[in-house]
């Protein structure tokens, strides 16, 4: 999503560009992923996710529910503290 042939002209889109939105590249991905995808990238860290389970959650329900991936909801459990 950032083109270029040299390294310091992509690095530095990658770092001021827009982040391009998932379902403009995988139309067939549903919005909820491009509101995940944005918090889980946003440049301020205190705005992205602030945990893994925080962020597994947030995916499995812009994917269209915990049953939609169980083994990680069973393997994040209540014993991550």
């Amino acid at each position: 999503p950032f083109p270029g042939d040299q390294l310091g002209p992509v690095l530095a889109k990658i770092l001021t560009d827009p982040i391009p939105v998932p379902s403009q590249l995988a139309p067939d991905l549903p919005p909820s992923i491009d509101g995940f995808f944005a918090r889980a990238l946003m440049r301020d860290k205190a705005q992205r996710f602030q945990s893994v389970g925080e962020m597994v959650e947030a995916f499995q329900l812009a994917a269209g529910g915990k049953d939609a991936f169980p083994s990680i909801s069973m393997s994040l459990g209540s014993g991550t503290g």
